[in-house]
Formats: structure tokens, C-alpha cells, sequence
């Protein structure tokens, strides 16, 4: 506990992951540490660390990140002082951190790369054979033999354990408690837990004094369209633990493995769709390009450059309410696309609400929700904020 309140301790940890073979040692004494928030500018030359990292290290050092990050800004200073008021100059430790982030121009860029990654890489099994980690290969995957594999509670992502996918195998010659596990479910789900917590740093990012410029840096690497592939090629049905139980999801953002990128995403989205000013036109990258002519012409179908390419058809907005109007009423994921589709609302005009309310089905689900017996309070007054986005200014 002592070490973990060590500036200089913790600083050399970081410094630690510029070596390829201490980025996961590194990584354990880093989520190990206390509750205390870490300023990140304490670690030297941040931008160069970050630009040294191989895919593999810049994943787990995201993962750091959100281990620092979720510790709240509420919390006593290094220092043993109450952080400051957070006006310019007197910024907390949260948002400094934040904005030195933002300043590492390769970061946000390579954390999309990542997402955009569908397969685990090969770096994320549990073998002894040698594996290629670099940026000019990441998207070059190969197929590997599917087979059962022995690993232990260390290795697994936090709360495998507990999914049906291992068994464990007490093998007291192996040094404690192995699990045996199928390589292809083992790093699926690890790499849908590290993918969550890159998009956990991605929403970070998107709060309080660096939204906007995060929003415009998401707009010019097509984020929209990352998480619009990511969103097809997930499963959205309720996932069960081992026991057959249905995995919680609640507002604060606790959750299971099997659903923590699924909520990523929709919380990436919420904060995506977050508007600062009158000039906000980002959440119109969630329609397509047809949806766009239909609205705007098409002098503005396009939209941002990066968007141009956006495969035709139906938005991922579209996609979202047709999928929140099937979802069954113990849904992991009611609350939270419930929650995102009110954020795009808050943010658009009340022709784009007009254009959204004519989905067929879209109104009379609404209300059927305010009206039900017996809702779930969160996702009751979600649905109560929708609404009223939908009537303000019409």
C-alpha cells in the first residue's frame, strides 16, 4: 500500500512498459495499486511511452488506464489534499490527465485501430509459441487451431471464472487453481473485455473540458463506423453466467463479461451524441447516407469526410431502435440503448426527431413502455426522458 502511493514508484511502472517483456508485470502492480489517483504527469515523456507500445502494450496500457481513470475524481490528491476547484489553471487530477492524453496525437488513432480489429489477436492466447506484435501486421490474423488449454486465475480476464466457457481443474503440480478452457472462447471473450476497456478510455476522454475535441478527433478516424461493425458482430441477446443466470448491467456500469463491450459501445455512443453547443452535428454520422439525402439533401448526405465511405442503407441509429424495440423487458441492454437513443434526440432538431418518431412502430413502443405494469425504474425513466425529447419542441 505504501509503494502504490509512490509517485516515483508508480512512474517507474509506466516507464516499465516501454519493455515489450514487463508490459503485463507492469500492468498487475498497476491495478494493484491503492485508491489514490495517479497524475500521468508524473510519467516520462508520456508521448514517447505511448508511441513505443506494440498493439499488445498499448492495450494493456489502456487497461491501466481505465484501472486509474475509475478510481474517481473525488479522491484525495498524492498529496493528501482535496483535489482543486476545477477552473483553468486549477484543474483536477482527472481532467489534467485527460487533456495530456489528448495531447499524444497517436493515441486515439491506434486505440480505433484495435477496436477495428475483429479477430483476438494472436498475442492474446495462452501459448508458448512465438507471435508476431506490430502495428504494420495487426489486421494480418491467421487461423489457429481451436483445442483446450490449461490457465490459470491470473490469467484469466476479471470474472471468466465465472462464465460457462472454463472448468476448473484443481491441479495442485501446476501451483493452484488451473481452469481449462477453450482457446478460441478464451480469447474472444479476453479480447471483448480489453476492447471494453479501450472504449472505456474513448469515453473518458469525451468528459468535461476535452469532449469536443475528443468528438472531432472520433469524427476525422470514423468511430461511427468502427462501432457499426462492432455492433454487427455482436451477439445482443441476454448472456448467462455459469450458473444459467442472466448478467446484470446497471446504470453505474457494473457489468459481466459477456456484456461489458456491448455497454462499452453504447456508452460510447451516449457520449458520442453529447452536445456542447448550437453547432453540434455529430450525431448525424449515426444515419446513413440515405437517411442524410432524405433529411438534408444532398448537399449534406456525405457528411465529415470521413464518413463519405460509410456503406449505404440503414444508420446505426435505425439499426439501435429496431433492436430496442425487440429486446425482450429483462434485457442486459434495454437501459442503455434506451439511454442512447435519448442523447441522440437531446442533440438533434425537431425535424431529425420528426424524421426518427416515423419509424414504424417507433411511437406506439414508446408509449406502451411508459405505460407498462411493471418497469424497471432506470430504464422506466429513460424512456420518460425520450419522450420528452420527442415532444419538446414538437
Amino acid at each position: 500500500e505504501g509503494l502504490s502511493r509512490s509517485r516515483g514508484f508508480m512512474r517507474n511502472l509506466f516507464n516499465f512498459m516501454r519493455h515489450p517483456e514487463l508490459v503485463e508485470c507492469s500492468l498487475g502492480l498497476l491495478l494493484a495499486a491503492g485508491d489514490e489517483l495517479f497524475p500521468l504527469s508524473s510519467v516520462d515523456n508520456l508521448p514517447g511511452l505511448v508511441n513505443s507500445l506494440t498493439p499488445k502494450g498499448l492495450a494493456l496500457f489502456c487497461r491501466a488506464l481505465a484501472g486509474i481513470f475509475s478510481k474517481g475524481d473525488d479522491q484525495a490528491s498524492f498529496d493528501g489534499l482535496p483535489p482543486p476547484e476545477c477552473v483553468p489553471p486549477n484543474l483536477c487530477t482527472v481532467c489534467v490527465n485527460r487533456a495530456i492524453l489528448l495531447d499524444v496525437n497517436v493515441l486515439i488513432p491506434r486505440i480505433i485501430r484495435l477496436l477495428d480489429v475483429r479477430t483476438a489477436p494472436a498475442w492474446l492466447c495462452p501459448t508458448e509459441e512465438p507471435v508476431v506484435d506490430t502495428w504494420e501486421e495487426l489486421n494480418l490474423g491467421t487461423a489457429r487451431p481451436d483445442r483446450p488449454v490449461l490457465v490459470t486465475r491470473e490469467q484469466l480476464p476479471p470474472g471468466l471464472e465465472r462464465t460457462p466457457i472454463s472448468l476448473p481443474a484443481h491441479l495442485h503440480n501446476h501451483g493452484g487453481e488451473m481452469f481449462v478452457v477453450r482457446l478460441s472462447e478464451f480469447s474472444s471473450l479476453a479480447w471483448k473485455t480489453l476492447k471494453a476497456d479501450l472504449l472505456f478510455v474513448i469515453w473518458e476522454l469525451m468528459g468535461g473540458k476535452t469532449r469536443l475535441q475528443t468528438q472531432q478527433v472520433l469524427v476525422e478516424q470514423d468511430f461511427v463506423g468502427v462501432l457499426g461493425r462492432m455492433f454487427a458482430a455482436l451477439s445482443w441477446a441476454t448472456p448467462t453466467n455459469a450458473e444459467g443466470n442472466p448478467e446484470t448491467a446497471e446504470p453505474d456500469g457494473v457489468c459481466g463479461p459477456q456484456s461489458c463491450l456491448q455497454i462499452a459501445i453504447l456508452r460510447a455512443l451516449q457520449a458520442f451524441c453529447e452536445k456542447d453547443g448550437k453547432d453540434f452535428h455529430h450525431h448525424r454520422l449515426l444515419l446513413s447516407a440515405t437517411e442524410r439525402r432524405e433529411l438534408y439533401g444532398n448537399a449534406h448526405a456525405a457528411g465529415p469526410p470521413a464518413a463519405a465511405n460509410a456503406e449505404d442503407g440503414e444508420g446505426l441509429l435505425r439499426k439501435l431502435i429496431k433492436l430496442m424495440m425487440t429486446l425482450d423487458n429483462d434485457s442486459t441492454y434495454r437501459y442503455w440503448i434506451t439511454s442512447c437513443v435519448h442523447k441522440w434526440m437531446q442533440a438533434s432538431s425537431w425535424r431529425e426527431q420528426e424524421y426518427i418518431a416515423a419509424i414504424p412502430g417507433f411511437v406506439p413502443f414508446v408509449v406502451s413502455e411508459l405505460l407498462t405494469d411493471k418497469p424497471c425504474e432506470n430504464t422506466h425513466k429513460a424512456f420518460c426522458d425520450l419522450t420528452a425529447e420527442l415532444v419538446k419542441f414538437n
